[in-house]
């Protein structure tokens, strides 16, 4: 059993102001918003939490860190201390464009709370057949608590 969690950006939650669309809002590297979500959870249950957390902390071609990868550094630790570090990450790369038809690269990372053993497979088991080429692409790795790049 999944809970996908959609944490509201600049771009779709009202209580947010001067905060570009593509960044996470405050609260999702707290520990107190990870631990209200773990407690919501079935007890004693396989329930696992899956949110996209945009902004992957990972440089691409060999390019520094995005600046809004610390915020996701902060959200996967606390989401690592409160799930007794049972999380794991998929580093998405997207294209995007502008109206010129210019096209940059950058990675959204996907967070998934619960056991490693086993992710990879089953995830590939579990996605729609038009959509299985992904999991040849991108695979499921272990998070590991990270320090924050210094500024």
């Amino acid at each position: 059993m999944f809970a996908l969690i959609a944490l509201p950006t600049a771009k779709n939650c009202l209580k947010c102001c001067r905060i570009s669309a593509t960044k996470l809002i405050s609260f999702a590297h707290q520990d107190d918003t990870w631990r209200g979500i773990r407690q919501r959870l079935h007890p004693g249950g396989d329930a696992r939490v899956m949110v996209n957390l945009g902004q992957s902390p990972k440089g691409l071609d060999g390019r520094p860190m995005h600046p809004d990868g610390v915020m996701t550094i902060r959200a996967l630790n606390a989401m690592h201390s409160v799930f007794d570090g049972e999380v794991s990450v998929l580093h998405i790369r997207n294209m995007d464009g502008d109206e010129a038809g210019n096209h940059s690269a950058t990675q959204n990372t996907v967070a998934l709370t619960g056991p490693f053993e086993g992710l990879q497979e089953r995830w590939r088991d579990g996605v729609p057949a038009r959509l299985r080429h992904l999991t040849e692409s991108y695979t499921w790795e272990r998070y590991a608590f990270s320090s924050l790049p210094s500024e």
